[in-house]
């Protein structure tokens, strides 16, 4: 008989972080999970860290050489054999009620996808270029309502497109999608991860196929943000940040949008320009959105934690821009200046006392950031559980979106 729920892990030469994602997955308190881990041809100690941690509930498989991201995480799906399947980043984490909870929302409005929303957290072994000091072993979490809420699935797809979307979003990672769902997808297109980017690819391929699917507005999984974290290397350009970019990374990774260079905001744009030749007739109302597509992507450039490239990913920016029309031009502009001029606002605000940093209240969460260090965690381990104490009760109320 087919486990409830699958934890699937894709994995490769993260040892260290994988030992904490793999330890969150076992604390699980549901009582019918199946955690598979899948070693991309590792050649670290992967397989050591997970015979130390296993149990019966864990199997380990491993690729006999690299795969590609997408390829990676098809080979670790085909190997799960749960009614309900979710990926779990190796440098990321759950709270332990996760599957409890899940199930007695999928009890109540049936066999869809369900996501939902996550903090994020630093891990203070290997932080992310660019930190703050003082900023590893941080968790944070966004206000969340902790209501429960049905997502019609073109309404989403038409805000995905204009990149105003409304999450938690279903890209597997952060949501418990039905083996069927899955199969179907499959069916559709051949696969269900699609490069370049495979979580982008699924949401957008169960909002074209399926109905709609479920969110819960309540931070259930932990984002690890960290040096070897593969959107960190994208976003700061440096392909020697994380191997799957140094070993995988090709010349013809962007070819459909109209900036060449590596930004997380072209990683979804590309994958989302990719769908629509996968789904053509799913996916043909629906255009990409140019304007935030320019305004996120000069925002991304303009980080000045960007490993410095003497200008030129700017001056491409503005080339390609000029090419524009001149409504798009203009709409671009126009929203950089609100964007400052918001920035600035926030600025302001934080320089409030005690605007940065509030605790947890008797109310659900109250905070935005937790120091690990003055609350009793040091890892993302200790971060689940925090967040777990702390979560937002079940909410029985449907709304429509």
């Amino acid at each position: 008989m087919s486990p409830r729920f699958s934890i699937v892990i894709p994995t490769r030469n993260r040892a260290g972080l994988l030992r904490g994602a793999l330890t969150t997955a076992l604390a699980q308190t549901h009582d019918d999970v199946e955690i598979v881990v899948s070693d991309n041809a590792s050649h670290d100690d992967t397989a050591e860290v997970v015979s130390e941690l296993g149990d019966d509930r864990v199997r380990f498989v491993r690729a006999d050489q690299p795969l590609s991201q997408p390829d990676s995480w098809e080979f670790a799906l085909s190997h799960a054999t749960g009614d309900h399947v979710t990926l779990l980043g190796d440098d990321d984490g759950v709270v332990a009620t996760l599957f409890e909870r899940i199930d007695a929302v999928i009890g109540e409005y049936g066999e869809r996808a369900v996501a939902w929303g996550e903090a994020w957290y630093t891990h203070p072994e290997c932080p992310p270029p660019g930190l703050v000091p003082g900023e590893e072993n941080v968790l944070t979490v966004e206000a969340m309502g902790g209501g429960v809420r049905e997502v019609d699935g073109r309404a989403q797809l038409e805000r995905f497109f204009s990149r105003r979307e409304v999450p938690p979003l279903p890209g597997l990672v952060n949501s418990a999608v039905p083996r069927a769902v899955l199969d179907r997808i499959r069916a559709r297109i051949g696969r269900v991860f699609v490069a370049p980017d495979p979580a982008v690819a699924t949401m957008t391929s169960i909002f074209a196929l399926e109905p709609g699917y479920v969110a819960v507005d309540q931070p259930l999984g932990i984002r690890g943000l960290s040096g070897a974290t593969l959107s960190v290397g994208l976003s700061h350009a440096d392909p020697s940040l994380h191997a799957t970019i140094q070993e995988f990374d090709t010349a013809d990774l962007f070819t459909r949008v109209p900036l060449r260079r590596r930004t997380g905001t072209g990683l979804v744009a590309e994958s989302l320009l990719r769908m629509k030749e996968v789904l053509p007739e799913e996916l043909a109302p629906f255009d990409l959105d140019v304007v935030p597509y320019f305004v996120q992507s000069r925002q991304e450039l303009g980080d000045p934690r960007r490993r410095p490239d003497d200008g030129e990913a700017l001056e491409e920016w503005r080339r390609v821009l000029a090419e524009q029309p001149g409504t798009v031009r203009s709409a671009v502009h126009r929203e950089l200046r609100r964007n400052r001029l918001r920035g600035t606002a926030r600025r302001v605000v934080r320089r409030l006392p005690g605007a940065r940093r509030r605790q947890p209240g008797g109310d659900g969460f109250a905070f935005q950031v937790v120091e690990g260090a003055s609350h009793g965690f040091a890892d993302v381990v200790g971060a689940a559980r925090f967040l777990d104490a702390h979560a937002l009760a079940p909410a029985a109320d449907v709304e429509h979106s």
